[in-house]
């Protein structure tokens, strides 16, 4: 189990990004660092202005990723996995399309620097969030996360 710090003001954009899309998915690719022990989330991004937005899912802009990417890889931080929102009254735990989207991202990934994916949520005026990792046999576990 590594430790997962997120940097406060990541959390709050987040938040925001979530907010913006009450009714809909939003999400985007976390930045940061990593190593066996911990992760550290620097920064994250938003979908992309033309990412395809539902009740469902989120399809991401994948110019807009790309570019965003580019500007962090200059800044020393890393793709180091996803998040995305479930609109209420949805809960947290994984979709089995969100497993399946999580198993695919892992196999690009050593399996000591395995990615992390947060699923959030805005209801009743509260931010719910849940970080999970998926582990050598394809075990989702949940991470407890700390803000920094």
């Amino acid at each position: 189990m590594r430790n997962v710090y997120i940097d406060a003001c990541s959390f709050e954009k987040m938040k925001k990004l979530t907010i913006e899309y009450p009714h809909y998915e939003n999400g985007g690719l976390l930045f940061g660092r990593m190593n066996p022990e911990w992760i550290r989330i620097y920064d994250v991004s938003d979908a992309g202005q033309n990412a395809i937005r539902t009740k469902y899912g989120v399809t991401f802009d994948s110019s807009y990723l790309q570019q965003y990417t580019e500007e962090r890889l200059k800044e020393d931080i890393f793709v180091i996995g996803t998040w995305h929102s479930h609109p209420a009254p949805y809960g947290l735990d994984p979709s089995p399309i969100d497993i399946s989207t999580m198993r695919k991202m892992g196999k690009l990934f050593d399996e000591a620097y395995l990615p992390i994916y947060f699923i959030v949520k805005v209801e009743k005026n509260n931010f719910f969030a849940n970080v999970y990792t998926i582990e050598e046999r394809s075990v989702i576990r949940q991470e407890k996360f700390w803000m920094v």
